[in-house]
């Protein structure tokens, strides 16, 4: 049964309502003496106010989807985690967008069809990246694009993740048969899921009327969340002895992603964007990794290192490391990254409106900073959505095709 399958939320809400009115049943009977009344009574309270708890909880996980799998909560991985390492891959397709190895697909989620696209990277077999994924054909994706759920598989961090990639309609169309697409990379916050992109933000949605709008240019969407080996918040860091994030989202994805889809090569065709955790993430894998990413956008991000809980001890008790992962730290003592980033933000509502106005009083050139702050709203899926309209437009003002 699944972690967020409507039949366990069924079951623990049966489970809920039986334990009460088995106490309204119970309590005005009496079990010997007072303490031991007094006793059962409690343990029947104690007993629905749990199952309840619980039910709450799960009902709640099933909807905003923190944890998709048992394997996730109980920090086993799931579908993502480390591998022992990469093995060889056979050369990508050479099939033109439109033909018989990439059907289109479309958002139902719950279907699995089956489709492998690897292929390596320049480096040689050395280096060798993967995309494996499912899915679901539709009939006319030349129309609709194309939403495929693949498990990436990094050849030098080890790590493999989920991801779901949206194509563009133009991608199926044969006067694009030869067209570059640029590339974005957007992450959720932490835990986060893919899957919540679609459903509780409706990137699809918002992408699609941008495009028909005019104003943002057809591009591939790579949705991911940051949390690559869970359950732990790693802060897309190469830990010390540990997870190599960092090097996945910097390296690994944008070899694997360049070797199984029609992407633009170069670092003008690339970005990366998130929200909260995945915005720190976006701003720094872009400033670290500026030979690959040209552009970046931090929606409600913060911009210094964090540890607490969650992440345990990132930094292996080096200052250094924890600096080189402090985006504050990095714009006033480093030679800024010649990249373009949007910052946004809320002045009210938003408690990392301070940070952003810190990052971008100190970017100085080649790095340029601008900015989209709304006068409020939450940090939440709807405040983000009000920003995405902008900010895609403004990414697409940035990258190219090829």
């Amino acid at each position: 049964m699944g972690l967020t399958s409507g039949s366990l939320i069924g079951l623990l809400f049966f489970v809920t309502a039986a334990l009460i009115a088995g106490t309204v049943w119970i309590w005005p009977q009496r079990y010997g003496s007072v303490l031991r009344t007094a006793a059962t009574r409690a343990g029947l309270l104690l007993s629905s106010h749990l199952a309840l708890a619980l039910a709450v909880l799960v009902a709640l996980n099933a909807h905003f989807l923190f944890f998709s799998s048992w394997d996730e909560l109980i920090g086993t991985g799931g579908g993502a985690g480390l591998e022992s390492g990469a093995q060889p891959l056979k050369p990508a397709s050479k099939e033109r967008p439109g033909g018989k190895e990439r059907p289109g697909t479309s958002v139902p989620l719950a279907n699995d069809g089956s489709v492998t696209s690897s292929g390596l990277s320049s480096s040689g077999p050395a280096m060798a990246a993967m995309v494996t994924g499912r899915k679901v054909s539709t009939r006319h994706p030349e129309i609709t694009g194309d939403i495929e759920h693949v498990m990436v598989r990094g050849a030098i961090s080890g790590i493999k993740a989920e991801a779901y990639v949206m194509l563009p309609a133009q991608y199926f169309q044969k006067q694009y048969a030869k067209h570059r697409f640029p590339t974005v990379i957007m992450l959720t916050g932490y835990p986060g899921n893919p899957r919540a992109l679609i459903r509780l933000l409706h990137f699809p949605s918002i992408v699609q009327k941008s495009e028909q709008a005019g104003q943002a240019q057809p591009m591939i969407y790579v949705l991911m969340r940051p949390t690559v080996a869970p359950p732990r918040d790693t802060e897309c860091t190469d830990i010390p002895g540990g997870p190599q994030v960092e090097t996945f989202f910097g390296t690994d994805l944008p070899r694997a992603i360049s070797a199984a889809f029609h992407t633009n090569p170069g670092r003008g065709g690339w970005a990366i964007m998130g929200d909260s955790t995945g915005g720190y993430c976006a701003a720094k894998i872009a400033m670290k990794h500026s030979d690959r990413f040209s552009t970046a956008v931090s929606l409600s991000g913060y911009f210094h290192a964090l540890k607490d809980i969650t992440t345990g001890d990132l930094y292996g008790g080096s200052q250094a490391i924890r600096n080189d992962n402090d985006l504050l730290w990095r714009a006033q003592h480093l030679p800024p990254p010649p990249i373009n980033i949007l910052v946004t933000s809320c002045k009210v509502g938003e408690r990392t409106y301070p940070q952003a106005q810190a990052f971008l009083t100190l970017a100085r050139a080649p790095m340029r900073a601008d900015s989209l702050i709304l006068d409020s709203g939450g940090h939440n899926y709807q405040t983000f959505a009000r920003m995405l309209p902008g900010a895609l437009q403004w990414l697409s003002s940035h990258l190219v095709g090829a």
